[in-house]
């Protein structure tokens, strides 16, 4: 087991959390949430069989346990590789849906400059969304694509 990755994973996620101080119910935005899970989810969905998206979990978790070398050396190689390239992809499409909720949210503003009320709101989906694309895209799926494209030399070196 590699404790590197999950320590990593609990101090980035943590520092974030604590710049928040501790108050990560304002960072909640449901819309946002909606736009930037729901949206690269839905990307992921057409650009990768469904076989793939159900065995995303398997490819990430060589990044907590490596793989060991025995007789399935071609199908751990095709589960890093396919992981690997569905990280780059997926991280793509949560910050590209991150880029789309601020301009929805920049329209939701422009549309609503009569009423001081709504503003915020809109302001929320607008910043939020881009933050939630920023930090999953980089907090989580480039780490685990750069881990496992370690975990592919590891173990094609090895051979």
């Amino acid at each position: 087991m590699d404790i590197a990755t999950i320590t990593g994973f609990f101090l980035a996620w943590g520092f974030v959390i604590w710049g928040m101080e501790f108050n990560a119910a304002t960072f909640l935005n449901v819309p946002s949430i909606l736009i930037v899970a729901g949206g690269s989810f839905g990307l992921s969905l057409m650009s990768f069989p469904l076989s793939d998206n159900v065995n995303f979990v398997r490819y990430a978790s060589y990044c907590i346990v490596p793989p060991k070398h025995g007789v399935y050396r071609e199908k751990v190689i095709s589960d890093l590789e396919k992981g690997i390239f569905m990280c780059k992809r997926i991280k793509e499409y949560v910050i590209a849906c991150g880029w789309v909720g601020v301009l929805i949210g920049l329209v939701l503003m422009l549309s609503h400059m009569d009423d001081p009320a709504a503003i915020g709101p809109a302001m929320a989906i607008c910043l939020l969304t881009a933050l939630y694309g920023i930090l999953i895209g980089y907090f989580f799926f480039l780490p685990i694509g750069t881990k496992l494209q370690m975990r592919l030399d590891e173990f094609t070196k090895a051979a």
